[in-house]
């Protein structure tokens, strides 16, 4: 009994000298240093809310954004602030909600500007902003944002890799992807560096990984729509895969130049004519090149940039052989086409080239069935998600307006022709 008490109080007193050791001095002031950048940037980053209206359904929704600059202007993410009739920001110590404008925003980049009201100008306090491109993998970083609605979170991360490309999102970006803590609500936020400088504005998230748009982006962007309120952008309608260093010396290609093509859209002016396993080497003799799929995004880019109506010209290699091909550069096509909400429990989308590209479909007419809402009249019917709606009571469906027309007439049941897969099937809507 005495020897346990002994080793008792032994290990007690080890426990109060481990309890009382100092705190690292080193670690004490990097500890301070991220608290001192926490705090100080909190009162940049507004709380937004918003209101909205899609196919006449009222939703509400929040997110967040920060000051850029005295003027009042605030970025945030096209999703934030997408089908918005109503948005305010909320600052940092001040209970008010101020009204903003949506001074543009991008689909494709997922970036938005906002112009708060003058009321609001007494908190503005712009953010110091960095260059992602001087920031490396492995970095430590801060993400704040209002996750959930809580205002005024911060998480630390790393970045984990750049110039992410997210087949999911159709977005064209070249992704800083981060470890750092990113939830709905957060969507809109800065990404800092350890000197407190905002290198990107988050995305989105989920999963432990997370994704921010890189600063230079959203400036550029942002200097673009103030200038034209929108963005048009160039789409030759290809899809494109890198080529690693196997591939490259198996086709003896320089590491300097080449994208393969994967695949050729219908739509598109080289379709016919542009193969899949071509290889484009130049575009208007400019090099192109993509060793991994993080390279594909900035020529992706570059080919947006590609001035509307104007002809352009491909170098391209064929087993072997170089050839030239040119061809009209086209709009972009929105990522997503028109929808309708239908009161049954299921939302309709028009099937733009991307979409069925995207998701494989093998055919465009008739609109894709985006969302079924859990318990409603739709899922208990065993309409799902994925379905595309070729006709609806005997009549062809090929857009959202006639979804919304045909459901506009007043019936206690709907039968509808739907496509899964390769399968056809028959659907009957109660309401």
């Amino acid at each position: 009994m005495k020897f346990s008490i002994t080793l008792l109080i032994g290990a007690l007193t080890y426990a109060t000298v481990i309890a009382a050791a100092p705190f690292p001095a080193d670690l004490e002031k990097l500890e301070r240093h991220i608290t001192d950048i926490s705090d100080d940037i909190t009162n940049s980053v507004v709380h937004i809310k918003v209101e909205g209206s899609l196919n006449n359904k009222k939703f509400s929704s929040m997110g967040s954004g920060f000051v850029i600059n005295k003027e009042g202007m605030i970025l945030t993410n096209h999703h934030v602030v997408d089908n918005s009739f109503k948005v305010t920001a909320k600052f940092n110590g001040d209970t008010h909600e101020y009204d903003c404008k949506v001074l543009g925003s991008d689909e494709s980049t997922d970036v938005a500007v906002l112009q708060v009201e003058q009321a609001a100008f007494k908190n503005l306090r712009p953010v110091i902003l960095g260059k992602s491109k001087n920031a490396k993998v492995g970095q430590w970083v801060l993400a704040v944002g209002n996750p959930y609605g809580f205002d005024r979170t911060v998480s630390f991360g790393i970045i984990s890799a750049k110039g992410r490309n997210v087949p999911q999102a159709p977005v064209l970006n070249d992704f800083i992807q981060t470890d750092a803590f990113i939830a709905p609500g957060s969507s809109g936020g800065p990404l800092l560096n350890m000197h407190g400088e905002v290198i990107g504005i988050n995305s989105r998230g989920g999963s432990g990984l997370a994704f921010t748009i890189p600063i230079e982006t959203a400036l550029e962007v942002k200097d673009k729509l103030l200038k034209s309120g929108g963005i048009k952008r160039g789409w030759l309608g290809i899809q494109m895969y890198p080529m690693d260093h196997e591939l490259r010396k198996r086709l003896k290609i320089s590491e300097n130049e080449g994208v393969m093509v994967s695949h050729v859209l219908k739509t598109s002016d080289f379709f016919g004519r542009l193969l899949p396993l071509d290889i484009i080497l130049r575009v208007n003799g400019d090099v192109v090149s993509a060793l991994e799929s993080k390279d594909l995004q900035p020529v992706i880019r570059k080919l947006s940039d590609l001035p509307i109506g104007k002809e352009i010209r491909l170098d391209i290699l064929r087993a072997g052989q170089k050839l030239q091909l040119s061809g009209i550069v086209k709009e972009r096509p929105p990522s997503e086409g028109k929808k309708w909400q239908s009161p049954l429990g299921f939302v309709a989308m028009e099937i733009t080239e991307p979409i069925a590209d995207r998701h494989q479909f093998e055919r465009i007419e008739g609109v894709y069935i985006s969302h079924i809402e859990a318990g409603s009249s739709a899922q208990h019917s065993g309409l799902i998600a994925g379905d595309i709606l070729i006709a609806a009571e005997g009549q062809q469906v090929k857009n959202a307006e006639d979804v919304k027309r045909i459901f506009s007439q007043e019936k206690a049941e709907y039968l509808l022709q739907v496509m899964r897969g390769r399968s056809q099937y028959y659907v009957i809507v109660k309401k």
